[in-house]
């Protein structure tokens, strides 16, 4: 009963911080795909590009 007075109730930053973690790894992972798309789209166009030159 006294160690409740001294221990703080942190669980609700805990469970704040996971969500900050876990957002923010989406986020990313959304980045690195719209990065990928985009260039796998300059690719296709550097692609037509050349064939056209030869």
């Amino acid at each position: 009963m006294l160690s409740r007075l001294f221990v703080p109730d942190t669980i609700n930053y805990m469970i704040a911080g996971y969500v900050v973690v876990v957002v923010m790894t989406f986020g990313y992972i959304g980045s690195l795909i719209l990065r990928w798309r985009r260039l796998q789209g300059e690719y296709q166009r550097f692609e037509t590009l050349r064939k056209d030159q030869d």
